[in-house]
């Protein structure tokens, strides 16, 4: 319900088998997953920063390289920066932690820090 002017709100949005919680069901807008688009390795910063991050347990995250990797790999770039070379520092939040990476020949992430 709207609180403004008391109207109803409908989410309308197409089912996505991979994501939603149906298993059983076909989805006609994303048939599969999308592929990861980048190969992504970590600093020594990083990988020693993880370590001491404990965040990620309380959103169920057991092995919070392997989840970065997995979300990184997916190019979270905005769309106009892909396939442009840069040096660009970019950042994110996840689990409540500052997330810095670069790109390096459009084809690999490096995560720089995690604070």
């Amino acid at each position: 319900m709207d609180l403004v002017n008391g109207t109803p709100i409908f989410d309308i949005k197409p089912y996505i088998a991979f994501a939603d919680s149906e298993p059983q069901a076909v989805s006609g807008f994303a048939q599969q997953k999308p592929q990861a688009r980048l190969a992504v390795r970590f600093s020594e910063e990083a990988k020693q920063a993880v370590e001491f991050c404990r965040n990620f347990a309380k959103f169920g995250i057991e092995q919070p390289l392997s989840f970065l990797a997995d979300v990184i790999a997916q190019d979270p770039r905005p769309a106009y920066q892909q396939g442009k070379p840069s040096e660009r520092v970019y950042g994110m939040n996840l689990a409540g932690y500052n997330i810095r990476w670069q790109i390096e020949n459009d084809t690999q992430a490096i995560v720089l820090s995690i604070e």
